[in-house]
């Protein structure tokens, strides 16, 4: 009977070290998701519908660690950005299309911070 092959991987300990450590620095993004929300407001409030200003003005940047959301307190904003066609109001996507044209600054800023997070790690950090 053969003997079954076998692989070494050496530095496998470190490199199992340097991803637990990795993922406990993706487990807060706060700070990332903060500033990607804040990104989309004022774009966002160009698309949006004005008839006196009051919803572009009422965008709210809410980040938690796991999310970031754009929000507005003013009981219509959704029916501005999803619609409501039983009463004739179409959808303006104001926050979804801005998001949806801002894919690529989206993408980099988190590129940046997990880029900045490995940086950080490698130098001991």
């Amino acid at each position: 009977m053969a003997e079954p092959l076998g692989v070494k991987v050496e530095g496998a300990r470190e490199v199992r070290a340097t991803l637990r450590k990795l993922g406990k620095g993706t487990r807060d993004m706060t700070q990332v998701h903060r500033q990607v929300a804040g990104m989309v407001i004022g774009p966002a409030a160009g698309r949006t519908r004005h008839l006196t200003g009051a919803l572009a003005g009422s965008y709210r940047v809410k980040a938690s660690a796991a999310k970031a959301q754009v929000s507005s307190a003013l009981v219509y904003a959704p029916v501005q950005e999803f619609g409501w066609p039983r009463h004739g109001i179409t959808p303006s996507k104001a926050l979804v299309g801005t998001v949806e044209a801002m894919r690529g600054p989206i993408a980099d800023a988190y590129q940046r911070y997990v880029t900045d997070l490995v940086s950080r790690l490698n130098q001991g950090g």
